[in-house]
């Protein structure tokens, strides 16, 4: 967000909310959260398992989240 904006924004007592979901960043990174989703809904064990986290982790691993510009 533009500084022109964050002080026009300060001086109507506005409020800017930042998200740190990455699957609201663009098309891509939400394409790469379905996934997630879809894949741990797959898993077929209690989501505190360590069955659970380790096929998670898996997944991830095969599918790593899109690299985000200026990163």
């Amino acid at each position: 967000m533009p500084d022109a904006v964050l002080r026009r924004v300060a001086q109507t007592g506005g409020v800017v909310m930042v998200t740190f979901v990455v699957g609201y960043l663009n098309e891509q990174c939400r394409e790469w959260m379905d996934g997630l989703f879809a894949a741990e809904a797959a898993i077929d064990a209690p989501t505190d398992s360590p069955q659970w986290r380790e096929e998670r982790l898996v997944w991830a691993r095969a599918n790593p989240a899109p690299a985000l510009r200026g990163r």
